[in-house]
């Protein structure tokens, strides 16, 4: 093989390489949390940061002694990555519709758009139905990792 062979194939190689790393998922894990009947979802990037949140709040009484549970479950492609969350109690299960980060960038949920830029924790009412009534906080929760204390603090603070 000759050098200018070589060079060729380490160049197209290279770009196959940059093209690859355009398409990878920017998501990297989640976590979720029980707040009583609540659940808040953190989404990370591949740095560990926090790249959203979402508090899903079922809008149906608890009955005292009940039990009640809820359980998510993510998946979807590089470029549209998928939450769905189920939640249970002793006499109905509710399935929530479908929440998606596409683009690394936006959270499409209830027949919106929403762009992270303009705020990054979401409040979403889960009706009996499954349906969800979505509302972004107008602000940007900067911290890197903040604990599920802080990100109630910031709902509670900023309007939820």
């Amino acid at each position: 093989m000759t050098m200018q062979m070589r060079m060729l194939m380490t160049a197209l190689l290279l770009l196959a390489l940059a093209a690859c790393q355009r398409e990878a998922s920017c998501l990297g894990g989640s976590r979720d949390v029980a707040v009583g009947t609540n659940e808040l979802d953190t989404q990370y990037d591949t740095d560990h940061s926090a790249l959203f949140h979402i508090y899903f709040v079922p809008q149906w009484p608890r009955v005292q002694g009940a039990a009640h549970g809820a359980f998510a479950a993510h998946g979807g492609t590089q470029r549209r990555q998928t939450i769905d969350w189920t939640f249970q109690t002793d006499s109905f299960t509710v399935k929530a519709s479908r929440v998606s980060f596409v683009d690394c960038a936006r959270v499409e949920a209830d027949g919106h758009t929403y762009d992270i830029a303009n705020g990054n924790v979401f409040i979403a009412n889960v009706n009996r139905d499954g349906s969800l009534q979505v509302k972004q906080l107008p602000h940007v929760l900067s911290d890197r990792d903040p604990s599920p204390g802080a990100v109630l603090a910031f709902i509670r603070r900023e309007g939820g």
